[in-house]
């Protein structure tokens, strides 16, 4: 994950602009590709992260499924240099996904380093 963070007033949740969203070691082949990052909101006193605009496609045996965040809670951030988003959402399921991908969120786990230092006042 490679982002830049474009606004930050104290006392105001961090903005960052996602520019590559990346997704390994998927589960039963799965593969999955970004369709828009979108944007993290990071709040600095707990770290608690939202994404809105992001839009991911899943694919297996040409089945596609869409999943699309809007103010979606995805996970937490401990700062530092670098600092490691830990990621635990559900992504609910976006237009244009088949019918056989069902009315289900798919999870997304895991963590991710940032490219950048990120200091918030929890740690």
């Amino acid at each position: 994950m490679t982002e830049t963070v474009t606004t930050h007033e104290a006392g105001q949740p961090g903005l960052s602009h996602v520019t590559i969203l990346n997704f390994t070691g998927c589960t039963n082949s799965w593969h999955v590709t970004t369709v828009t990052a979108g944007t993290l909101t990071i709040e600095a006193s707990n770290g608690e992260m939202k994404s809105s605009g992001a839009r991911v496609e899943m694919t297996r045996l040409g089945v596609k499924c869409f999943y699309e965040t809007s103010g979606t809670k995805v996970g937490t951030v401990t700062g530092g240099s670098p600092a490691t988003l830990h990621i635990e959402a559900s992504l609910p399921i976006g237009s244009g996904s088949s019918g056989l991908c069902g009315t289900s969120n798919a999870k997304w786990e895991g963590n991710y380093v940032t490219t950048h230092p990120l200091h918030l006042d929890n740690n």
